[in-house]
């Protein structure tokens, strides 16, 4: 195929801006924006997750020594 697979980290806005400037041609985890989908083009989403905050629950344990 002759393709490279090469993986960057980058900040999203940062990662948008080398992607339109033809750095390199895919970038996966930007949101979708109305504003981004007149510059860029989105995939069907493979997976669909939301952020829920979730904390410890108490332990019924001492660490007491």
């Amino acid at each position: 195929m002759g393709c490279r697979l090469e993986i960057c980290h980058f900040s999203e806005r940062l990662m948008l801006k080398e992607l339109e400037a033809g750095h390199f041609d895919i970038a996966l985890g930007a949101s979708k924006t109305e504003k981004r989908l007149e510059t860029f083009l989105y995939s069907k989403p493979y997976r669909v997750a939301t952020n829920k905050p979730i904390k410890i629950q108490p332990s019924p344990y001492s660490s007491s020594s």
